[in-house]
């Protein structure tokens, strides 16, 4: 199973995307400090080694398990829309929230609450960097789950939790968070809800955790989560989610640029199916 999972914190609870099966971005370190004493490298190191690997899943196995996961919490599934798409804005369908547009831009109503589907995609954006990098391709489909002015952040943040590293069965000591810088909600549940260590949970910029479909509409900040191939590197400031050797990263469910790309990504946008869409800040890359 690959290395990266974004979670969604609004209309769209979450997406994993990948080459025919979703992504978990890889990132997290441990060496841990009990009652403020410093735990030493060696045992760490130690502990990690011995760490259960997560299963080995197919693509068919884990395309089921996120479906069937979503299902048992209230989502409709449903079926992937065309790859030619009746938008008239883009060519072909690069994203799961494409067949819901219309929902999100207040166009039609909602026909669930919750839904969760397995979207075909197709991106030609970053096509010159597809067999240069472990982390770009062409086609591949979008595991989302969405919440229609149903569920928010913290419902979405411990969904991804749970689905990462229980049903995925990644170690939890090796997965790592990124927030927007100005997401204080968003962090104070990684950390006091859920229980992810401050050490493990990093506030980037718009350019990697803000998402949105354009110039103006759908947009918000979202989490992304990441798995640590390395963890005996530490946790201290220096560690960088934009590590290739230690974060491997694949071209991820809405992002066009070549940056961090998680497992699992939440977007916030408005609770109401029938809300008007808002204009996003200014940003220096558009994520259709």
């Amino acid at each position: 199973m690959p290395a990266v999972a974004r979670t969604g914190h609004g209309a769209q609870g979450g997406c994993i995307a990948g080459c025919g099966l979703p992504h978990v971005v890889a990132a997290a370190a441990l060496r841990r400090r009990a009652a403020g004493v410093a735990t030493s490298a060696a045992p760490a190191a130690a502990q990690q080694a011995t760490a259960p690997a997560p299963p080995k899943l197919s693509g068919a196995e884990v395309r089921e398990r996120f479906l069937s996961f979503f299902e048992g919490r209230g989502h409709t599934r449903l079926p992937s829309s065309s790859l030619v798409p009746e938008d008239p804005t883009v060519l072909l369908t690069i994203a799961g929230m494409l067949q819901f547009k219309p929902v999100f831009l207040g166009q039609a109503p909602r026909r669930v609450p919750r839904a969760t589907t397995t979207q075909k995609c197709v991106r030609t954006n970053d096509i010159e960097n597809v067999g240069v990098t472990a982390r770009h391709h062409t086609f591949f489909e979008m595991l989302g789950n969405f919440s229609f002015g149903d569920y928010f952040k913290k419902e979405a943040i411990q969904w991804a939790w749970e689905l990462s590293t229980r049903v995925f069965a990644l170690p939890p000591e090796r997965v790592w968070v990124s927030v927007y810088e100005k997401d204080d909600e968003a962090f104070a549940i990684w950390r006091d809800v859920v229980g992810v260590p401050e050490a493990r949970i990093r506030r980037m910029g718009e350019a990697d955790n803000f998402w949105a479909s354009g110039a103006t509409g759908p947009c918000g900040p979202c989490s992304e989560l990441y798995y640590d191939f390395h963890p005996e590197r530490g946790d201290g400031p220096e560690a960088s989610l934009e590590d290739d050797s230690r974060f491997p990263r694949a071209s991820p469910t809405t992002t066009k640029r070549t940056s961090s790309s998680p497992l699992w990504r939440a977007r916030p946008r408005w609770r109401g199916s029938t809300t008007p869409p808002r204009t996003r800040p200014p940003r220096r890359r558009s994520k259709s």
